[in-house]
């Protein structure tokens, strides 16, 4: 099973990217696909992702340089515990307390504003980029 993970908030502007992906992702009807929207990555999610084969991570990144980029994959930081994980740290916790492991990708759109959406068109475009490429991918 492949599980998507669409997260972000919905009422920031770009920042509801992931949310957006995961709402059209849904529509396609992927086989054999669990399509998961949090607000934000946490430690419970672990449980929805066992048993997965692939997940593929959505989310917008601040990056003001590089509006509408997609980025593939975020630096790898070490991060304490808080209430936002990064999706490599959620991935490590998964295989230190399950055991589990799997393939997992992540895309990132570089937004420059998270108050709202600064160019409609651009946004669009990554928008439609990413679902098709994941569809097209199942």
């Amino acid at each position: 099973m492949q599980i998507i993970i669409g997260y972000g908030n919905e009422l920031r502007g770009e920042d509801g990217f992931g949310i957006e992906v995961a709402r059209r992702l849904r529509q396609s009807n992927l086989r054999d696909t669990k399509i998961i929207t949090p607000f934000q990555l946490t430690p419970e999610l672990c449980l929805e992702l066992l048993g997965a084969e692939k997940i593929t991570f959505i989310d917008a990144a601040y990056d003001p340089y590089a509006p509408y980029a997609l980025a593939v994959p975020l630096p790898r930081e070490e991060q304490r515990m808080s209430h936002r994980l990064s999706p490599h740290l959620l991935m490590h916790m998964l295989r230190f307390l399950y055991g589990s492991s799997c393939r997992y990708e992540l895309f990132s759109l570089c937004c420059c504003d998270f108050d709202a959406i600064a160019d409609d068109k651009a946004y669009h475009t990554a928008l439609e980029r990413v679902v098709s490429f994941i569809t097209r991918s199942n």
